[in-house]
């Protein structure tokens, strides 16, 4: 599948938005396919055999999960739990939604994670919180990593390190944080520093005041 004409930003993205698409389109495919077992966690049952309303698809652990890591990625609001249990919790729409798929699967694995821009706003929404994990975690990142929180393309990132203004360094084998061995790498200092001085909305930024 061919990507789109152009990709989405972090700066584009609203979370309250996100989690609502995923979680509709999550329900309409459960409610196609009955045979899938649905974790009672998850608080679906009324609204698979039911047409929702916006206020029951708000009242899900589902769209309360996916709203959590969004606002996360986009504003860093703190998540009560490790990130990495969020995205567990997510691991279902992998199987229901193709476009889930891009985000939960390879793109986050260790080996892929950070070498080639999301094409979706969720892929986006993954991205930028594995990212964000990263740079308050005091690890260094690829420079796909920093582009996804600076809403700007890989290669933008690239020209600016080329060009001096973000001081990048050759990751090693003993270092091994970015993708792989012999790519850029941008220490979190020096990443936390280029996206202030850019006014990033990734930093520092308060979410609307939305319920």
């Amino acid at each position: 599948m061919a990507p789109p004409a152009t990709l989405p930003r972090l700066n584009d993205i609203d979370p309250d938005s996100v989690a609502s698409e995923l979680a509709s389109l999550f329900l309409a495919k459960a409610r196609i396919l009955v045979s899938v077992l649905l974790s009672p966690a998850y608080g679906l049952t009324p609204l698979v055999a039911n047409e929702s309303s916006e206020d029951l698809l708000r009242s899900t652990e589902l769209f309360h999960a996916l709203k959590r890591v969004s606002l996360y990625a986009v504003y860093g609001v703190e998540l009560d739990a490790p990130l990495d249990g969020y995205i567990h919790r997510l691991l279902p729409l992998y199987d229901l939604l193709p476009q889930s798929r891009e985000a939960l699967g390879g793109p986050i694995s260790d080996e892929t994670r950070g070498e080639r821009e999301p094409e979706t706003r969720f892929g986006v929404v993954i991205a930028a919180a594995r990212a964000r994990e990263k740079l308050d975690g005091g690890r260094v990142l690829a420079t796909a990593e920093l582009a996804v929180l600076a809403s700007l393309g890989r290669r933008q990132v690239q020209h600016l390190i080329d060009a001096g203004e973000i001081k990048a360094r050759l990751s090693t084998k003993e270092h091994r944080e970015g993708p792989r061995g012999g790519a850029w790498v941008v220490p979190a200092k020096e990443a936390a520093r280029w996206l202030e001085a850019r006014g990033a909305r990734s930093l520092g930024a308060r979410p609307p005041n939305r319920t």
